[in-house]
C-alpha cells in the first residue's frame, strides 16, 4: 500500500491542493446526482435543503438591504398609523392644531413649511398634513434625527 507523506513545506501543501483539485469531480447535474445517490442521499432532498438554508440565510442576513429596508419601512408605517387621528377632528380643530405645532416646534425642529392657503385645502388634505406634522415631531423621529447628526 502506497502511503503518502505529510506536506512539509508550503510548496508541498500547495501541490497537494493542486492534486486534490485535479481529481475527477462531478461536472454536470447528472454526475452530481449519481455521486449523491452513491453516498446514499436523495439529490432532490439535498437540493431542497440547500435551497432552504440559502433562502433562510438571505432573509435573516443583516446585510440584505432589501429585507432590512422592508422591515424598517413596515415599522415606520405602523408608527405613522398609530399617530394618525386627525380624520376625527373638525376642520377648525385641525387648523388650530397645525398652527400650534408649527409655532411651538417648527423652528426648533427645522420644519419648513410652504406658505399655502390652507383655507382652500380639502379636509382630507388638512388631516393628512396634520398627521405628517405629528409624525415629524414625534419623539421617535426626533431621536432618529439626533442619532444621525
Amino acid at each position: 500500500m502506497d502511503e503518502k507523506k505529510l506536506p512539509e513545506t508550503y510548496s508541498d501543501l500547495s501541490n497537494a491542493f493542486l492534486e486534490l483539485f485535479d481529481t475527477a469531480l462531478p461536472n454536470d447535474a447528472d454526475e452530481i446526482d449519481a455521486f449523491l445517490r452513491e453516498l446514499g442521499f436523495d439529490p432532490v432532498e439535498v437540493g431542497a435543503n440547500i435551497r432552504g438554508l440559502a433562502e433562510e440565510a438571505l432573509a435573516s442576513s443583516p446585510l440584505n438591504w432589501r429585507v432590512q429596508a422592508a422591515r424598517e419601512l413596515e415599522a415606520e408605517r405602523a408608527r405613522f398609523d398609530n399617530l394618525t387621528g386627525a380624520k376625527k377632528l373638525s376642520r377648525s380643530e385641525i387648523l388650530a392644531q397645525m398652527q400650534a405645532l408649527l409655532s411651538r416646534v417648527g423652528a426648533e425642529h427645522g420644519l419648513v413649511t410652504a406658505h399655502r392657503n390652507l383655507e382652500e385645502a380639502s379636509d382630507e388634505d388638512l388631516a393628512s398634513l396634520l398627521d405628517e406634522l405629528l409624525y415629524l415631531v414625534s419623539p421617535e423621529q426626533q431621536e432618529e434625527k439626533d442619532d444621525k447628526q
